[in-house]
């Protein structure tokens, strides 16, 4: 219930922003989201019974992995998720086992068929519409990190001061958010047994950096964790 209620305070600050007159491309970002598509097809059925012209089109990307059908299958809600899905236009994931799960679980729950596209990708057809599977991975911006580098005064004043403090030294830079998923614990771990691995002449020269983002709207509260050989 509480999940629903949050999704339907999303919606209705969506639907606070739509045009009545142009097309709204909405566009979600994750699992927090999974029951606003249908939510917003209702405000649409609503909106829309004396027109016939599509007024909203949502698309849905899952940074999360999507599990398989045995993991997905248990969840009490299954069903109201994945109908709420098949309201999007295109839903989108990183990688083709997570779009792969995602069908599978398509067809065992909802009976629907899957056929590729003339792109290349896959689209799913549900009463009458098509709902696009679309993979993608995210990479680096290269160009705005090659900008940020070479223009950005704080970057630089940061970058002289590591330079300076570790001029011999392998460094390693993380850059975490506070949160589960980006499984800073783990890098630690790893860190460490790198350094099991290393011949010990160089484990003196190695360095390992991790700025945590404590703040999720800005870098302002970010903090610089140096962990010490014995730390680790």
């Amino acid at each position: 219930d509480t999940y629903r209620n949050f999704n339907e305070i999303v919606c209705r600050q969506i639907t606070d922003l739509l045009s009545i007159d142009n097309e709204n491309l909405i566009l979600l970002h994750d699992y927090y989201f999974f029951f606003v598509p249908s939510l917003l097809y209702s405000y649409h059925l609503n909106f829309s019974k004396n027109k016939s012209d599509n007024i909203i089109s949502v698309g849905l990307f899952l940074h999360s992995p999507f599990p398989d059908q045995e993991l997905f299958r248990r969840l009490t809600f299954r069903e109201e998720i994945m109908k709420s899905m098949m309201n999007c236009s295109v839903i989108g994931f990183h990688t083709f086992s997570s779009s792969q799960n995602f069908i599978t679980c398509c067809k065992e729950l909802l009976q629907v068929e899957c056929e590729s596209t003339l792109q290349g990708d896959f689209a799913i057809s549900y009463f009458g519409r098509k709902v696009v599977i679309y993979v993608n991975n995210i990479t680096p911006e290269q160009e705005l990190i090659k900008h940020e580098v070479e223009n950005n005064v704080q970057f630089k004043s940061i970058y002289n001061s590591l330079k300076k403090k570790y001029n011999t030294k392998y460094v390693f830079v993380s850059m975490d958010h506070v949160q589960f998923l980006f499984s800073t614990f783990q890098k630690i771990e790893g860190y460490k047994r790198f350094l099991e691995e290393l011949p010990k002449e160089y484990v003196s020269q190695s360095v390992l950096l991790i700025f945590i983002k404590l703040s999720y709207n800005n870098f302002k509260n970010e903090n610089e964790i140096i962990y010490t050989k014995e730390q680790v």
